[in-house]
């Protein structure tokens, strides 16, 4: 993590940083020392409170206390599982990092939600029950698809990554081609019994 001015590039968090912000993100404040571990697609189900498709509709990023943090609001397209939200309906999906005015705050390995892109979202409810949800180990849980009717394109140098590459950080997923495997992988695993540690309710 790093925070910086205009005048100073980013620097990226070191890992064993990482790992303590990990949970944060996932559990609001964290409880103590916790590693994150590299979660496969089985383990996002089982984990996740809540899974959607969703789009970015705006982000907004602000000081609290002594950090940056970021809530984006995205609007649920298809709910895979979980209770409480149904299509067309907003949530807010907060993450420790941004930038406000002159100065940013960086995490690395978050990942960056950007505004009109469509995802596949695993999201873990606020353990303190405050109304926003985190993405379920950092940028594994966040799976960036094609937007319905738009040609899918390489990014040049420099560029953000295509819908075809995973962000930063991010779980490796099949291509665009293959979203709707992906998409049925998943609901399979649902409805194999992959209710969720915490969802089961």
């Amino acid at each position: 993590m790093a925070l910086h001015g205009k005048a100073h590039p980013p620097v990226a968090a070191s890992a064993a940083l990482v790992a303590l912000l990990a949970a944060s993100l996932l559990t609001g404040p964290p409880a103590g020392a916790t590693l994150l571990v590299p979660l496969s697609l089985t383990d996002l189900v089982h984990k996740a409170d809540r899974i959607v498709v969703a789009e970015v509709l705006r982000a907004r990023s602000f000081w609290e206390g002594k950090r940056i943090y970021t809530h984006s609001e995205v609007e649920v397209r298809e709910l895979l599982a979980g209770k409480g939200i149904a299509p067309g309906q907003p949530l807010t999906v907060r993450q420790l990092g941004g930038k406000v005015g002159g100065k940013e705050l960086v995490v690395a390995g978050t990942p960056k939600l950007r505004q009109g892109e469509r995802y596949l979202l695993f999201l873990r409810e606020d353990a303190e029950g405050r109304p926003y949800h985190y993405v379920l180990g950092l940028s594994q849980g966040a799976f960036r698809l094609s937007s319905p009717g738009k040609k899918q394109q390489v990014a040049a140098p420099g560029e953000p990554p295509s819908p075809s590459r995973p962000e930063t950080g991010a779980q490796r997923g099949p291509p665009p081609d293959d979203e709707a495997r992906l998409l049925a992988q998943v609901r399979a695993l649902i409805a194999a019994g992959g209710a969720g540690e915490r969802r089961g309710r």
